[in-house]
């Protein structure tokens, strides 16, 4: 699972991105499968 949010975190596009989207990209991707409760508390 660890692996898979390196994978998505290191596609993503951050050049390209604002910050706010970015903000929000990685929160998805830190509440995604497998995350602890305090990390989906943050969504």
């Amino acid at each position: 699972m660890l692996n898979r949010r390196i994978d998505l975190f290191l596609a993503l596009p951050i050049a390209k991105l604002d910050l706010l989207v970015l903000a929000k990209r990685l929160k998805e991707i830190g509440a995604g499968e497998g995350a602890t409760a305090l990390s989906k508390a943050d969504n």
